[in-house]
């Protein structure tokens, strides 16, 4: 038996009939729907039986009457595990697991932004990536709202900054700003000469690729891949690739394959001489980030 099955086969005895279904369509590959009471119980059982201590990323889909979560999990031995279970859309309401992965605590305020689902027992669900003044009840990744219909019914106001409460002032840091490489915001609450607590807030470049990606066919889509990020744009476009790949049954020639190598592997000594180089700059140590950046140049 592999050791796919044998994950399988635990899940199964451990849940019993709250599994509804699970599969491994390929090698290091495993899918499980578990019902909605059994949830939590199977992140549990992932976490502590089966040491999956990873939460790579949270996806949702629309189908319709209910909403899919998918949980992505990463094990030992480059085994990837996806935990699926659905939410009735008119009542999207599941447990959050922060306690049990704290490293799920953005991902499920990505997913209840932009899917509308609500995380019970979630510290702080305000938003992430869509802004302040968007409007409520408005969630673009639901199938009901086309892109066009999106802009029609995103009728945007600008917010007034909220100075403090109490004792505490709000400073705010950002998103535009010289120290800053890119759009983020900061939030400082002091008091005083004390700074009792920050708040990050990211996603000022979220620019609706995925809602993008949906009226567009796969070829059209890969232009959409390489624009998610203007320097490691290979990674993005390869990641897409051979998702559709996968999807469509396609075996890729060896050449292609040593193609796709060579130019990752380019992208990822430029990306690492751009952040070293940025870090030198940041401790002053300018002779280093010109050195590097020449160098980067060539690749």
């Amino acid at each position: 038996m592999s050791l796919e099955n044998e994950i399988i086969e635990k899940f199964k005895a451990a849940l019993g009939e709250k599994v509804v279904d699970a599969s491994s369509p390929r090698a290091r590959r495993i899918f499980v729907k578990v019902k909605l009471e059994a949830f939590r119980e199977a992140v549990a059982f992932l976490v502590n039986e089966l040491n999956a201590k990873h939460l790579s990323t949270i996806t949702g889909v629309d189908l319709g009457r209910e909403i899919e979560l998918i949980y992505h999990f990463a094990l030992q031995g480059a085994i990837s595990i996806s935990l699926r279970v659905a939410v009735p859309k008119e009542a999207s309401t599941i447990s959050s697991i922060v306690d049990l992965v704290p490293g799920a605590v953005l991902y499920e305020r990505e997913v209840h932004d932009l899917l509308g689902v609500t995380f019970e027992g979630h510290p702080d669900l305000s938003r992430l990536v869509l802004p302040e003044d968007w409007p409520e009840g408005l969630y673009p990744l639901r199938k009901e709202y086309s892109p066009e219909e999106l802009r029609k019914l995103n009728r945007r106001t600008e917010a007034a900054h909220e100075m403090g409460y109490g004792s505490i002032i709000k400073v705010p840091f950002g998103p535009q700003h010289p120290a800053l490489k890119e759009p983020e915001n900061f939030t400082f609450e002091v008091e005083g000469d004390i700074i009792v607590d920050v708040k990050p807030r990211i996603g000022y470049n979220h620019r609706g690729i995925e809602k993008a990606m949906e009226v567009r066919t796969y070829i059209q889509n890969i232009y959409l891949a390489e624009r998610i990020c203007g320097i490691c744009s290979d990674a993005h476009t390869t990641c897409y690739c051979q998702a559709i790949e996968k999807l469509l049954g396609i075996e890729v020639p060896p050449r292609a394959n040593y193609i796709r190598v060579i130019i990752a592997e380019l992208e990822r000594v430029h990306s690492h001489l751009l952040w070293v180089g940025i870090a030198a700059h940041e401790i002053g140590f300018d002779t280093l980030f010109m050195h590097l950046w020449r160098d980067r140049e060539t690749v």
